[in-house]
């Protein structure tokens, strides 16, 4: 679970991200999936360092067939096409971590590395693509970072991870993972909404958690399948 409202070198502060990490966390608790206080990152813990030790940590203490839950709320972006050059519009979408950030190319690495586990990744944040929800917006605080967001971190050679490329040929060996997003496309904002909670949040976020807590259940048997996933 990674949620970051304060970045380490950035003004534009979100409202609701750790809200988000927090509630997921609870949901999926409640849903008895097994979650440790040391894989729910909250911002400054949500480092480029820490989110793939988090990662690789789970894997090493999952067997095979179980089901990996990654989730992250917090700033989007995008930057230049990196080796493999496989972007139509030349342009990389990456997570923003506190300190650095994460590519599509390099998630793509980490999710096809983990094809012995059925995945599960939610990214409420720009430059997401998947779906988006209707609220009341607080005059649109965005989850969008822009190009010149966080660009000082070199990574160490303990977190490297490849840079496989995340479109055509890579998406057939990605069908163990279900991927579900804030925006419907690259380029859509994300904003923020003030719930029945009083708290922000992303509407992603929200939703998925009230999915999990029965709401998505549509043919009433206590479980929540793919295809109930795509109506929440």
């Amino acid at each position: 679970m990674v949620g970051i409202d304060n970045y380490k070198q950035a003004d534009d502060r979100l409202k609701g991200a750790v809200n988000d990490a927090k509630l997921l966390t609870q949901s999926l608790r409640d849903n008895q999936v097994i979650l440790p206080d040391e894989r729910v990152l909250l911002d400054d813990q949500a480092t480029r360092a820490n989110v793939i030790q988090a990662w690789r940590n789970m894997l090493a203490q999952a067997n095979p067939g179980d089901t990996l839950i990654f989730t992250y709320a917090g700033h989007g972006s995008q930057k230049e096409d990196a080796l493999p050059k496989d972007e139509p519009d030349k342009q990389d979408e990456t997570l923003v971590l506190y300190d650095d950030e994460i590519s599509d190319d390099e998630l793509t690495d980490l999710f096809i590395n983990a094809k012995a586990y059925n995945l599960l990744f939610l990214a409420d944040a720009c430059h997401a693509a998947g779906l988006t929800r209707d609220g009341e917006p607080e005059t649109c605080r965005s989850r969008f970072a822009d190009t010149i967001f966080h660009r000082q971190a070199a990574p160490l050679s303990t977190i490297e991870i490849s840079t496989l490329g995340d479109e055509r040929e890579n998406t057939a060996r990605l069908n163990h993972l279900t991927f579900i997003s804030a925006a419907d496309s690259d380029n859509v904002s994300v904003c923020e909404y003030t719930f029945e909670d009083g708290q922000a949040h992303g509407a992603l976020s929200w939703f998925f958690a009230k999915a999990l807590a029965g709401y998505a259940d549509g043919n009433h048997n206590k479980g929540l399948e793919r295809d109930e996933l795509n109506f929440i």
